[in-house]
C-alpha cells in the first residue's frame, strides 16, 4: 500500500499546486481587468473570480492575524502554494525519517482540512458564492488527509 499511497499523495499535491497557481492567475486577471471571465466563472453563484477577489480572499488579515496591507497580507492562494511546496518537502523528508516525516504530513493534512472548513464556510455562507477551484483544492486536501491517515495507521 505504501507506494500506492505515495503516488496518490504526489498526485494530490501536484493537482493542488496547479489549482492554486491558477487561482492566483484568476485573482490577478480579475483585479486588473473588469471584463475578465475565468473558465471557472460558470454563473453568478458559481464564480471563482467573485470569491478570489472578495475581502475574504486574504483571510489572515480579515480575521486579524496579520495587519491589513502588511507583507504577510497575502491571498489565500499564495498560502496554498506555500502549503503544497512544504508538503512536497515533507514527503521527501518522509523517505529518510519515516515516522517523523509521516507525522509531519499528517499534521499538515489536518491543518489544511481545518482551513478548508473555514474557507468553505466563508465562501458559501458569508460571500454567498461557490468557487470550483477552491472546492477542487479541498478535495485534494481531503485526499492528502486520507492518504496520510492510511499511511500513519500502517506505520504502527
Amino acid at each position: 500500500m505504501g507506494q500506492r499511497v505515495t503516488w496518490l499523495q504526489w498526485s494530490f499535491v501536484t493537482l493542488g499546486y496547479i489549482l492554486t497557481i491558477y487561482a492566483l492567475y484568476v485573482e490577478y486577471k480579475a483585479y486588473h481587468s473588469d471584463d475578465y471571465e475565468a473558465l471557472c466563472d460558470i454563473s453568478e453563484e458559481v464564480s471563482c473570480s467573485k470569491i478570489l477577489t472578495s475581502e475574504y480572499a486574504k483571510t489572515l488579515s480579515y480575521i486579524g492575524l496579520v495587519p491589513k496591507d502588511s507583507i504577510l497580507d497575502l491571498p489565500n492562494a499564495v498560502y496554498g502554494v506555500f502549503f503544497y511546496s512544504a508538503y512536497s518537502c515533507a514527503l521527501c523528508i518522509r523517505g529518510t525519517y519515516e515516522v517523523v516525516g509521516e507525522l509531519i504530513v499528517l499534521v499538515m493534512s489536518v491543518f489544511a482540512m481545518a482551513a478548508c472548513v473555514g474557507l468553505s464556510y466563508m465562501s458559501a455562507v458569508i460571500v454567498r458564492g461557490k468557487c470550483a477551484i477552491c472546492y477542487l483544492s479541498y478535495v485534494c486536501n481531503f485526499g492528502l488527509l486520507v492518504c496520510a491517515s492510511l499511511e500513519r495507521s500502517s506505520v504502527y
